[in-house]
C-alpha cells in the first residue's frame, strides 16, 4: 500500500474514533477496520418519543363528615311552682267532694222519680178500667173523661220517665267528675315530689328522679283520659236535659 493511501486511512479512522467519542457513542473495539468504519446508531429525537400521558384523574377528598348530634337526657316537663299546685290541688279537692255530693242526690232523685213512674202507670192502668167499663156500659161522657185524664197521666209519665233518664245521666256525670277529680289530685301529688328538682342540670343523674318523671306523666296521662270521659258526661247529661224541657212542654201543651 502506498504511503499516501496508509496515511489517510489512518487519518480516517482517528477522525471517526473523535467523533464517536464526542457524540457518546459506543465505540467499537479496535482490531478490524470494519467496527472502526461501523456508524452508531443515531439517538432518538425529540419527535420520535412518545407523548407522555396525563396523569389519571384522581377522586376529590370527601368532605370531613359533619359531627353527629348525640342524644340528650329529656327535659320536657314544665313543673310549676308550690303554691300553684297547692292551689290546683285544694281546687280539685273541692270539685271531688261536690261531685260526691251531686252523686248521692242524683241517686236519690232517681228513686224517687222511679216511684213516681210506678204510681203513674198503675193511675193509667185504672184509667184504662174505667174506659173499659164505660165502653161496655155504653156511658160515653165517663169514656171520654176517663180517656182524657189517661192521657195526661200519660204525659206525666212520659215528663217523668224523661226526668229519671236525666238523673241517671246526671250520676254517670258525677262519677266521671269525682275521678277526673281524684286523678288530678293525684298528677298534682306527683308534680309536687318534683318541684324544685326536675329540670335542674345538677340531679340529671339520678335515677329516683328519672323514675318520678315517668310516672309523673302517667298520671298526667291518666287525668287526661278522665277528663275527657268527665266531658262526655257532660254532653251526654245536658242532651238528657234538653228532653226533659221539651217533655214539660209536651206536657203543658196537652192539659
Amino acid at each position: 500500500m502506498k504511503p499516501a493511501l496508509r496515511f489517510a486511512l489512518a487519518l480516517l479512522v482517528t477522525a471517526s474514533a473523535a467523533h464517536a467519542q464526542s457524540a457518546g457513542t459506543g465505540v467499537a473495539a479496535p482490531g478490524t477496520m470494519a467496527d472502526s468504519l461501523h456508524l452508531a446508531t443515531p439517538a432518538p429525537t425529540d419527535s420520535l418519543v412518545p407523548a407522555a400521558l396525563p396523569p389519571a384523574a384522581t377522586t376529590a377528598p370527601s368532605p370531613a363528615p359533619a359531627s353527629t348530634p348525640m342524644p340528650t337526657r329529656p327535659h320536657v316537663l314544665a313543673i310549676r311552682s308550690e303554691p300553684a299546685v297547692h292551689a290546683e290541688r285544694d281546687e280539685m279537692l273541692v270539685l271531688a267532694q261536690g261531685a260526691d255530693a251531686d252523686l248521692a242526690a242524683a241517686k236519690r232523685a232517681r228513686a224517687e222519680t222511679q216511684v213516681a213512674i210506678e204510681s203513674k202507670k198503675k193511675g193509667i192502668d185504672a184509667l184504662g178500667a174505667r174506659i173499659k167499663t164505660a165502653k161496655q156500659a155504653r156511658n160515653d161522657a165517663a169514656r171520654t173523661a176517663a180517656e182524657g185524664e189517661r192521657k195526661q197521666q200519660e204525659s206525666m209519665r212520659t215528663y217523668f220517665e224523661h226526668a229519671q233518664d236525666a238523673y241517671a245521666a246526671a250520676i254517670d256525670e258525677a262519677q266521671a267528675r269525682v275521678e277526673y277529680a281524684r286523678a288530678a289530685i293525684r298528677a298534682c301529688d306527683s308534680e309536687l315530689q318534683l318541684a324544685g328538682r326536675s329540670g335542674v342540670t345538677a340531679n340529671d343523674g339520678d335515677p329516683v328522679l328519672f323514675k318520678l318523671e315517668q310516672q309523673h306523666l302517667e298520671t298526667v296521662r291518666a287525668r287526661g283520659a278522665a277528663e275527657e270521659r268527665f266531658a262526655s258526661r257532660v254532653q251526654a247529661l245536658v242532651d238528657r236535659r234538653l228532653r226533659l224541657y221539651r217533655a214539660w212542654a209536651d206536657w203543658l201543651g196537652g192539659r
